[in-house]
């Protein structure tokens, strides 16, 4: 089980931080208040663009 869900991590992580390279806007913690910014849909918009980034290459 703990092979499994260390392989699963990984994927994770790389695709996490691939996400993080494509929109440096999310990796700016200057940018990222709790309170005063929307950090969530931030988020979700570079989910969705990172999705389309890579249905198209």
């Amino acid at each position: 089980m703990n092979t499994y869900m260390s392989s699963m991590h990984i994927s994770m992580e790389y695709s996490f931080s691939k996400m993080m390279n494509l929109w440096s806007f999310n990796s700016f913690k200057g940018n990222l208040k709790s309170s005063l910014s929307p950090i969530t849909e931030y988020f979700l918009v570079a989910c969705f663009l990172s999705n389309i980034h890579y249905c198209l290459y």
